[in-house]
């Protein structure tokens, strides 16, 4: 019997969907269950899927990842699993990999790698290497967000706080990662490349004024004065590090929302900005003096 499970949440992915499962299908010394949950497709993901795979395609009505997530994780039975998004691709011992940490660290709950960083071609652009070491809660809410594609966790762990919640919405993985991880269970990171993120054309756009928003309220939620881990003062210093860091990415948003003419998204965005003030112009300063700086000729010395 396998002791991991793979859930694919796909959705309208028929043109990667076949290098996803074969990353799966090709695990070195593992066979993990593999379930597919496919969240509405309108494209022929499911068709395509069925080409290359023989087992557990469930199909539901569209309801965001989250819940195609639940879906599957109501049907496995072994003691560990990972959520494999259906354009990226695990590398061949990635599931190796992860046992391995799982079984020299008992008493983490959820266990990250390394990624690479693909085009949609498959071509390497870049890298996100590492370093092992164990995290916290405090690491999650301060800036450590691996994909769910680079983690895997304890089943029970994960049914114990009752799965994702639909309505975190695109804060989806640091909702769940402050409620598994909570107050006092551990992570660890063993830093071995397990997958590679593909960035495409066909990936949703997302809006930074919007993820700050989602990802603010989940912090607010959980670390806030009537949250499970209730730490105000750590609350404060989180806030002003997230609002410099969206700070950087707001602006162009604006700027490109009034070129598109849709006022309403501009306004929302801008909006936005001014209520992160201070600390969302000191990450639009920096982040702006580094483009220039990148953008300058250099004088050769004579």
């Amino acid at each position: 019997m396998p002791t991991c499970s793979v859930i694919i949440p796909t959705y309208n992915a028929q043109d990667f969907i076949e290098g996803t499962l074969k990353s799966v299908l090709n695990q070195i010394d593992a066979s993990p269950q593999l379930i597919i949950v496919d969240d509405g497709s309108s494209d022929d993901t499911v068709a395509v899927a069925k080409k290359h795979f023989d087992g557990t395609i469930i199909q539901q009505a569209n309801g965001g990842d989250s819940a195609a997530r639940n879906t599957g994780l109501k049907t496995i039975d072994t003691d560990f699993v990972l959520f494999l998004d259906h354009d990226d691709i695990l590398e061949p011992n990635a599931i190796v990999s992860h046992l391995g940490a799982f079984e020299t660290h008992s008493d983490a709950v959820m266990v990250v790698g390394s990624n690479l960083k693909i085009d949609e071609n498959g071509t390497l652009i870049g890298d996100n290497i590492l370093p092992a070491n164990n995290f916290t809660s405090h690491d999650v809410a301060n800036g450590f967000t691996p994909s769910f594609s680079q983690c895997m966790y304890r089943r029970d762990a994960l049914s114990a706080i009752g799965g994702f919640r639909p309505e975190a919405g695109m804060g989806a993985d640091h909702d769940l990662n402050l409620r598994l991880l909570g107050s006092s269970r551990l992570g660890h990171c063993h830093g071995k490349v397990v997958m590679s993120y593909r960035q495409h054309q066909n990936q949703q756009t997302r809006s930074p004024a919007k993820l700050y928003n989602k990802h603010i309220s989940i912090l607010r939620e959980h670390l806030g004065p009537t949250g499970f881990m209730a730490e105000p003062e750590f609350l404060s210093k989180v806030e002003k590090r997230w609002k410099t860091y969206y700070g950087q990415f707001i602006p162009s948003e604006v700027a490109r929302m009034m070129l598109q003419r849709k006022f309403g998204r501009m306004s929302y965005a801008l909006q936005t900005f001014v209520r992160m003030q201070p600390y969302a112009s000191v990450g639009a300063i920096k982040y702006f003096s580094g483009y220039f700086r990148k953008k300058t000729p250099k004088l050769n010395a004579s």
